[in-house]
């Protein structure tokens, strides 16, 4: 018989906010936690609804008219539906490099494309009811080499595909970022060291080449931290050890794959990551105008 009486770690874990949850970026177009503060969104909402359902149509009718072109016959192996599923994710992988890179103001442009046209177009649904129909029909090696290839070339597709348009947007511009970023801030003591450099000056470095946008360091005059031992620079104080500051902002993706290199350098001290509005990014041009993006070696304004 079921246990009718939680345990207190359950009611414990059941009452905790979901502070994960919390932390990841939500797309604006679905965040739930708005409905109860915005009352006025049945328009907006609407708009959504009516791209997605546009969106959908056009998807599955292109679908349609793949499957219909390049019929599967009975126990043959499903040609048309991989090459659909592993086109659409091919096409989802650049999708999503695109919104969140360059197109990330343009706020029907997911729920269209996305949800709408490329999640009407794929159809792993039909995948399954393949495998079944394979199975049932006395093809089991053909239903397993399927089943196999459909979710590793689907894969395969969206990572060579978001890798490439990334690079592709790099080249044309390596120092874009606007929109919703991610502020990763560090906190260690001005006396760490890395293989004889200030720890402060190989985290930079090592920002610099993971080409992020840009690295900021602030020195602190007072603080203190996990030993609970204030830092100050007053002349009177015998205390060193003071607090540095290192302000990095970028896109989620960048961030996220730069803090493994944090796991090795930062053995004491605070990690901090928070989402931000980039308004305005800009430096110095090479010919020395403003206006243009700072070039990668040349420290400007906005490091």
């Amino acid at each position: 018989m079921p246990d009718q009486h939680p345990t207190e770690e359950t009611d414990a874990a059941a009452s905790e906010p979901f502070d994960a949850a919390a932390r990841e970026p939500i797309d604006s177009d679905i965040d739930l936690r708005q409905a109860g503060r915005d009352r006025g969104r049945g328009r907006h909402d609407f708009t959504i609804l009516a791209a997605i359902s546009a969106g959908g149509a056009t998807g599955a009718a292109a679908r349609y008219l793949i499957g219909a072109t390049w019929p599967t016959p009975s126990g043959s192996f499903p040609v048309s539906t991989l090459a659909i599923n592993v086109l659409g994710c091919a096409l989802i992988g650049v999708l999503m490099v695109l919104i969140t890179e360059l197109w990330s103001r343009q706020r029907l442009l997911r729920p269209f494309l996305g949800t709408g046209v490329l999640g009407g177009f794929t159809t792993f649904s039909t995948y399954t009811v393949d495998i079944q129909q394979l199975v049932a029909g006395t093809h089991t090696g053909t239903a397993l080499l399927y089943l196999a290839l459909t979710p590793i070339g689907a894969l395969l597709a969206v990572w060579v595909t978001a890798t490439t348009t990334r690079r592709l947007v790099q080249l044309e511009d390596p120092m874009r970022l606007t929109g919703t970023a991610q502020r990763l801030t560090i906190i260690v003591s001005d006396s760490g060291h890395w293989h004889h450099k200030p720890l402060f000056t190989e985290i930079v470095h090592r920002a610099h080449d993971a080409g992020l946008a840009g690295a900021t360091v602030l020195h602190g005059v007072e603080g203190f931290g996990a030993t609970s031992r204030i830092h100050t620079s007053r002349i009177l104080s015998l205390s060193e050890d003071l607090p540095v500051v290192i302000l990095i902002v970028d896109s989620h993706e960048r961030i996220r794959a730069f803090l493994p290199q944090l796991d090795e350098l930062v053995t004491e001290g605070l990690v901090i990551l928070d989402d931000c509005q980039v308004i305005r990014y800009v430096g110095t041009s090479p010919d020395g105008v403003g206006g243009g993006h700072a070039p990668r070696d040349a420290p400007g304004p906005d490091r």
